[in-house]
């Protein structure tokens, strides 16, 4: 959740400054999400005291991390591209 709200952070920031603010914003949000990742790896391995951490949740958690990114990458690219800040 707290991810998601600094995506739109970074996407409003990144719309007004950026030439290309759609392309920067999804390099933006792939780097986050390869980031947000980081989490339920470590937590698998073993390197965060997470106990009961089993393929089935590591999984769930991995997908959980991938669509709400989908949908905020998709969300917020479109209304940057409605707002006019599509950078061609």
């Amino acid at each position: 959740m707290v991810g998601l709200v600094l995506a739109c952070a970074a996407s409003a920031i990144v719309g007004r400054s950026a030439r290309q603010p759609v392309r920067l914003d999804r390099r933006l949000a792939v780097l986050a999400l390869l980031v947000s990742l980081l989490n339920p790896v470590m937590a698998r391995v073993g390197m965060l005291p997470i106990t009961g951490m089993t393929n089935g949740i590591f999984w769930t958690m991995v997908a959980m991390h991938v669509l709400s990114a989908a949908i905020a990458i998709g969300t917020l690219t479109t209304l940057a591209v409605r707002n006019g800040a599509g950078g061609g």
